[in-house]
């Protein structure tokens, strides 16, 4: 490796990583609410949070296939860029609670059904 790529791959990522890793959050959490379609209004309703603003979370569940691809792709990126980029600190956790709310949504989304049932029988 010549010394210009050395340079080019040690030096830190300041916008790339931590970009795509503020974005594969946003998306991420978008990934969640469409993926928990029936299962996140029963949650909310049983703390008291419930109401016709959970009428607006619709467009995210007709497009949950699509919203969990984008994540996954933006968050893989994201990882890509700050490993090989040595990013701060911050970047990594950002990036690890992003990786860990797509991949909830996506079990989520898998058992549905079921965890639809388990809140329905837990507020009984």
């Amino acid at each position: 490796m010549s010394r210009i790529e050395s340079k080019i791959i040690d030096q830190p990522s300041p916008v790339g990583a931590q970009a795509l890793s503020g974005l594969g959050m946003i998306v991420g959490v978008g990934a969640f609410i469409g993926a928990s379609c029936c299962a996140l209004p029963i949650l909310l309703g049983s703390i008291g949070l419930g109401g016709g603003w959970i009428a607006t979370l619709s467009p995210f569940i007709a497009y949950r296939g699509v919203i969990i691809g984008v994540a996954s792709v933006v968050i893989a990126v994201g990882w890509w860029l700050a490993l090989t980029r040595r990013s701060k600190g911050s970047v990594y956790g950002l990036l690890g609670i992003a990786t860990a709310i797509v991949i909830s949504a996506i079990f989520l989304s898998a058992y549905e059904v079921d965890v639809t049932r388990f809140l329905v029988s837990w507020q009984r």
